[in-house]
């Protein structure tokens, strides 16, 4: 089969000819696990991180990708017989794919803390992924997606899509409550629609130098919109909340000309109080002063990793139901397995608008 593999840092990913893989009767461990014909997988800016070397990968080369979708086309004897705490699936399921595979035995796993699993393997970092025209995955990662959820749409809600949603259960955030994001890439453009349809936050403040994301974030339900390009976003998220700051701040940026190197300016922009979740990926350490922010105000602070399994489930019956988050208008590029380098240099190089493309099998 057909794969989209990583051999170097900073090398190009290479399209190769991979044997594609079966389910093994005479293998045990396979009992558990499916074949799914990969349908559409998202590339994801944690894969850009492991092209430039800032997130490292444990062994070379790889098939990258871990925003998956397809068809399932076989199963494990397990999965066939519906044998106790083994998902049925079937030929021909239409599924997406939890992309953190957890062992369920460590003692984050027996907490349900699955996102900290210390044995996890993720696709498209410590396993082959999705950038592939077939993947295996155990029946335990998969999620039935109903027919009115498109493949495309199934892919980004296993990552970009899931991990805000998990960052807003982390906030637990309600009506009224003042929301400022950072960052309008595909986790930060959700976290706005999430706020506003889930959460029914007043107001949303979106920011970024992004003149495209931020009209975007404007369509999604952002009440205001700071270019860091025009304004200081801490001074102005603070004149707009009557001085005193937002009560939860969305860190999706992460990066050096939204938050400058050593200094966590995103703190800056939380209310007495109130909290600033930490979503993005930093290049560079940088500082907080513990006593002035976090002690004298209260100020929490925390990160948000990943998703559990069962969020998954929930959003994809969310977006099939009642149809309130757009999900396909971040999905900016549809290509092929072959454009892949093409989109991937555009993105790092900022040459067009690139929030999430997908790779179309």
């Amino acid at each position: 089969m057909k794969a989209a593999r990583m051999v170097g840092v900073g090398k190009p990913l290479e399209i190769q000819e991979v044997p594609r893989p079966v389910i093994d009767e005479d293998d045990e461990r396979d009992d558990i696990q499916a074949i799914v014909q990969v349908k559409a997988c998202g590339i994801c800016g944690t894969d850009l991180h492991q092209l430039r070397g800032t997130a490292k990968v444990p062994r070379l080369p790889l098939t990258l990708g871990h925003e998956i979708s397809g068809v399932v086309t076989d199963v494990g004897r397990a999965v066939k017989s519906g044998r106790m705490m083994v998902p049925a699936f079937k030929q021909g399921d239409r599924v997406a794919v939890n992309n953190v595979i957890s062992c369920g035995e460590c003692r984050p796993c027996r907490r349900g803390k699955y996102n900290f699993c210390r044995n996890a393997l993720m696709f498209g970092r410590h396993i082959d992924g999705g950038l592939a025209e077939y993947v295996k995955v155990p029946a335990r990662n998969l999620s039935h997606l109903p027919d009115n959820v498109g493949f495309s749409e199934g892919a980004i809600l296993g990552c970009a899509v899931v991990t805000a949603y998990h960052a807003l259960r982390i906030a637990r955030i309600g009506p009224g409550d003042m929301v400022a994001v950072w960052g309008t890439g595909g986790v930060g453009l959700s976290l706005v629609q999430m706020a506003r349809e889930l959460s029914a936050a007043y107001p949303i403040i979106a920011v970024d130098k992004r003149k495209e994301t931020l009209r975007l974030a404007s369509d999604f339900g952002a009440d205001v919109t700071l270019n860091t390009g025009e304004v200081d976003p801490v001074a102005a998220i603070r004149e707009l909340t009557d001085g005193e700051g937002a009560d939860c701040v969305f860190d999706a940026a992460g990066v050096k000309d939204l938050t400058p190197e050593g200094e966590l300016v995103t703190l800056g922009s939380v209310c007495s109080g109130g909290q600033l979740i930490v979503i993005a990926t930093y290049g560079a350490p940088v500082t907080v002063e513990p006593h002035d922010e976090l002690g004298i105000f209260e100020k929490k602070f925390t990160g948000s990793c990943g998703n559990l399994p069962d969020e998954l489930d929930y959003l994809i019956r969310v977006v099939a139901g009642r149809r309130r988050l757009n999900i396909e208008r971040l999905i900016t590029q549809r290509i092929q397995v072959e454009q892949v380098n093409p989109i991937i240099a555009d993105w790092q190089a900022g040459n067009k608008l690139v929030i999430k493309p997908v790779v179309i099998f």
